[in-house]
């Protein structure tokens, strides 16, 4: 075993592995937000502009005005939800000189 994936082995905390069920199960919950998101979209922009419709006046009106973003926000978590987890991966390469450097991705904080 390389001295990367001890230090992996090492720093993961404990009952973590790379695909735990608790990731997956988030992951699919993600993506059924999207679903959702993209099924209801044009009943939340009608209800969004039958609330902010008769408050046209005011600096705030912008930002609480909802636009077709939503099908774009649903596409996003779409494609977040089909990544891996960057989390614990390691990253080997060789250098010229015969010397093997491997990265671990690791949380800073």
């Amino acid at each position: 075993m390389s001295i990367g994936a001890l230090t992996a082995q090492a720093a993961r905390p404990r009952g973590r592995t790379a695909w735990s069920g608790l990731e997956r199960a988030a992951l699919r919950r993600t993506a059924a937000r999207a679903d959702r998101l993209q099924e209801t979209s044009e009943e939340l922009l009608a209800i969004n502009a039958t609330d902010v419709g008769p408050t046209r006046i005011g600096a705030g009106v912008d930002r609480l005005t909802l636009t077709d973003g939503a099908s774009r926000h649903g596409t996003t978590l779409r494609e977040i939800a089909q990544h891996p987890d960057p989390l614990f991966e390691s990253v080997t390469r060789a250098c010229p000189n015969g010397l093997r450097v491997e990265r671990l991705r690791v949380p800073l904080a």
